[in-house]
């Protein structure tokens, strides 16, 4: 083979792979638009969920925020109360027993009081020392 036959054997492998380039980068293009106009619409729509699902998100983690303080603040509130409550129970408490000790230490004055008293008019009345008429019935 001569030179120029290797030559023209060179170029026309050369126009094939040029060609065969063109026709892979054509292919290749068409294959990148259909697969756009396939899954694009797909891909823009689900993305558009994304944002409305994550707005959505966003507003009940803020809600959950503030509930958590809120909720802080009433178990502040609570525990207040529940010591406020359990101290007057005590109080209650000791309040009453104490009116309950001074009304029995009364009560046993009173009946130790009406003890003696019977025991004198008995005394008075085995005497006749009474100032009135009282028959006594055995």
């Amino acid at each position: 083979m001569s030179d120029e036959d290797i030559n023209s054997q060179i170029n026309y492998k050369q126009n094939e792979i040029t060609k065969c380039e063109e026709t892979t980068i054509k292919k290749e293009a068409y294959l990148k638009n259909r697969t756009n106009e396939e899954f694009d619409p797909k891909i823009i729509e689900v993305e558009s969920e994304i944002m409305a699902e994550q707005i959505k998100l966003d507003e009940i983690n803020r809600k959950i925020d503030q509930w958590n303080s809120k909720k802080k603040e009433l178990q502040t509130i609570i525990k207040d109360l529940k010591k406020k409550y359990d101290n007057l129970k005590k109080e209650k408490n000791k309040y009453l027993n104490s009116q309950l000790k001074s009304f029995i230490c009364f009560y046993h004055r009173f009946q130790v009081l009406l003890l003696s008293l019977f025991s004198v008019l008995h005394l008075l009345l085995d005497q006749s020392l009474l100032p009135f008429s009282y028959k006594r019935e055995h």
